[in-house]
């Protein structure tokens, strides 16, 4: 295993409603990783319990840029975002990460 895993947690609306409702959790990892790394990562780092490890390749999309300048015609550059690898990790009842500063607000304390 290696010295440090780099587990960079997603935010977005889809990952925050998964963390909330049923204690799953997405990393953006490295492509080389596997489920087992993920899973001694994430319990070393969060200090959880990893009772369920997903992942998927995400294929680059498709971009186009126009280029400006003095030698270029304004014709389209076609190019490739980078390809991503996604895990969906699943915590033990119980156990939470706190992964965003948008916590939920306890309305009754105010």
């Amino acid at each position: 295993m290696r010295k440090f895993i780099s587990l960079i947690p997603r935010i977005s609306e889809k990952a925050y409603a998964q963390s909330v409702n049923g204690n799953v959790y997405v990393f953006n990892i490295d492509s080389d990783l596997n489920k087992i790394e993920i899973k001694q990562a994430v319990e070393s780092q969060y200090g959880v319990g990893v009772t369920d490890v997903r992942t998927i390749n995400r294929k680059g999309k498709k971009a186009r840029s126009v280029r400006i300048g003095r030698r270029s015609s304004g014709r389209p550059v076609y190019g490739r975002r980078s390809t991503q690898k996604l895990a969906y990790v699943t915590v033990k009842d119980g156990d939470k990460i706190n992964i965003s500063a948008f916590e939920e607000v306890d309305n009754n304390a105010a």
